[in-house]
């Protein structure tokens, strides 16, 4: 594969995405049908456009045959999809969203670099094998082979034999005696146990290199590039979402992502928020150059139309532009965002 021709004859890389996404819609299609009628029932479609109208206050109009649509159903409904789609489905078809938006932006041809590109083909393949269809996971397989072949697998080291152990005889010691020698844990002292090991895992625990502009595929973009775009992004009480590497998928706790919702006050986990002046132009120098922080932001101080710059210690950079702060059985806040590679703060 290269940027302007790739192999399999005159193909681009962004031309093997868009034939990899032909395969996805295909595949995913039946799959995502059948499980949202069995939640929803066969007007499925038509009670998610009214939801989304009553939303944004504004007809919507669906596909079911539009391959970005399905992965965006698959992303938002996952209580319909958790067990459909065995580990790691969701995170793919999260990766695979922000794959068909930057596709959908008519980003030129050299968009997608080589490795990009193979991953992309390699993630689509992999989702569709998760949702059984296999024809369509073989086809893209084939195209991220780039001659007509899979991608060899990856060498995994021999087993070693196993030795067995004869195991003595167990020798059980009397019931009083072995509850004499186990200490008594009240409830108090389980749950300071359980939060210490929570601090401890969050201390020790990898970082994510695809949360960082500096590693993974941004590592050799400019500061100031844009890294993402979305709109209309939902990001409900209770979820966070984090501006690498989908600021388009907001997930389930307040605390995870970059930026929360918890109790229609919007947390910012680095606590880098700025609001933006209605005077100023926004964009990626304004939101750099704004050092008014807050950690938070009532939801009472939004509007629509009003615009605030979240910033991470890592060096992304978000530009958010409020589209509606609704209430009712659902809170969330719905919003346009654009993500850039910023000066790194921290780490």
């Amino acid at each position: 594969m290269s940027g302007g021709g790739g192999a399999m004859g005159a193909l681009t890389n962004k031309e093997l995405i868009g034939r990899g996404i032909d395969q996805l819609t295909i595949g995913l299609a039946p799959f995502v049908d059948r499980h949202m009628t069995a939640a929803l029932g066969k007007g499925w479609l038509s009670r998610l456009e009214q939801r989304d109208a009553e939303k944004f206050g504004h007809a919507r109009s669906y596909d079911k045959n539009d391959g970005r649509y399905l992965l965006r159903v698959v992303t938002e409904e996952r209580d319909v999809f958790r067990k459909a789609l065995p580990y790691p489905g969701l995170n793919l078809a999260s990766r695979l969203r922000e794959v068909g938006n930057k596709f959908g932006h008519n980003f030129g041809t050299a968009a997608f670099e080589p490795a990009e590109t193979q991953q992309a083909l390699t993630d689509m393949a992999e989702l569709l094998r998760l949702a059984g269809a296999n024809s369509q996971a073989a086809v893209v397989r084939q195209l991220a082979g780039g001659n007509g072949t899979a991608p060899k697998p990856r060498r995994q080291a021999p087993e070693r034999p196993r030795r067995e152990r004869r195991k003595p005889p167990r020798q059980h010691a009397p019931r009083r005696r072995f509850r004499a020698q186990m200490p008594r844990i009240g409830c108090g002292s389980l749950v300071l146990i359980v939060l210490i090991t929570w601090v401890i895992w969050q201390m020790v625990k990898p970082d994510d290199p695809s949360r960082d502009p500096y590693k993974g595929k941004h590592a050799d973009a400019a500061v100031g590039a844009q890294l993402g775009s979305y709109k209309s992004v939902e990001l409900t009480d209770g979820y966070s979402l984090a501006l690498l590497p989908d600021a388009g998928s907001p997930d389930e706790g307040v605390h995870d992502g970059d930026l929360g919702n918890s109790g229609g006050v919007l947390i910012a986990r680095d606590k880098r928020i700025a609001m933006l002046g209605r005077s100023e132009r926004g964009g990626y120098t304004a939101c750099r150059n704004n050092t008014r922080y807050t950690a938070s932001l009532r939801s009472g101080q939004l509007a629509r139309g009003r615009r605030f710059c979240v910033s991470t210690d890592k060096g992304a950079v978000g530009l958010f532009v409020v589209r509606g702060v609704h209430s009712g059985s659902t809170r969330y806040v719905s919003f346009d965002i654009t993500i850039w590679k910023g000066p790194r703060l921290k780490g």
